[in-house]
């Protein structure tokens, strides 16, 4: 069994900005495998997540998960679905925006630090390691257009942490929304690859 988590804000407010990148290519992912629509999302409330489960052959099943706790508690549902289904860390991957890479920039990691992102961050945290892969998503610096914007709105000290949490709460727009469109379908064709042919093999083959 291979567990694939979307990191995103649960919320239709939330549903087209930067940091629901894992959501969105979950739902293409589901929308890929399943075109017949068989299999939908369903909430679990005791896993705290939405759920789609798909099999990949008669003896390996895909279960596609979707925290519905805040973002930054995402760590609470990864451990109550890990317990659940009874996958290592190592079956896991996780799907997330990262403003350190650029917009349309894909890349497949294990191990490695959070960067400050907090969903990554309590994932770590609540399963004491990080010993999985994550399909890393760019999204991008905040421009200097959006930085002087935020400079305007902000009272008292302004930190780099603000910029960042307005700049992925923030809607693809225009041009960008393309590129984010591109970039997701991007991602689940490495996922689909990765699936068929390994993962290690999908990490030097999509970045």
């Amino acid at each position: 069994m291979i567990l694939i988590i979307g990191l995103g804000n649960p919320g239709k407010e939330y549903e087209k900005t930067r940091h629901n990148l894992g959501f969105m290519v979950l739902d293409e992912l589901l929308r890929v495998l399943t075109p017949a629509e068989k299999t939908r999302w369903k909430l679990d409330n005791h896993l705290i997540s939405q759920l789609a489960i798909h099999n990949l052959t008669p003896a390996q099943s895909l279960v596609l998960a979707k925290p519905q706790t805040s973002m930054n508690a995402s760590g609470e549902a990864a451990e109550k679905l890990i317990g659940h289904f009874g996958v290592p860390p190592s079956q896991i991957w996780l799907v997330h925006d990262d403003i350190d890479l650029p917009l349309g920039r894909i890349k497949i990691n294990k191990c490695r630090g959070s960067a400050g992102h907090r969903g990554v961050e309590s994932i770590i945290r609540h399963l004491g390691t990080c010993d999985f892969y994550r399909f890393r998503l760019g999204a991008g610096q905040p421009t200097r257009q959006d930085k002087l914007a935020n400079e305007r709105e902000l009272t008292g000290e302004k930190t780099k942490r603000d910029e960042v949490v307005k700049h992925v709460l923030e809607n693809f727009e225009g041009k960008q929304a393309v590129e984010a469109r591109k970039m997701i379908d991007k991602t689940v064709k490495a996922i689909i690859f990765a699936l068929e042919k390994g993962i290690e093999e999908a990490q030097s083959r999509f970045y």
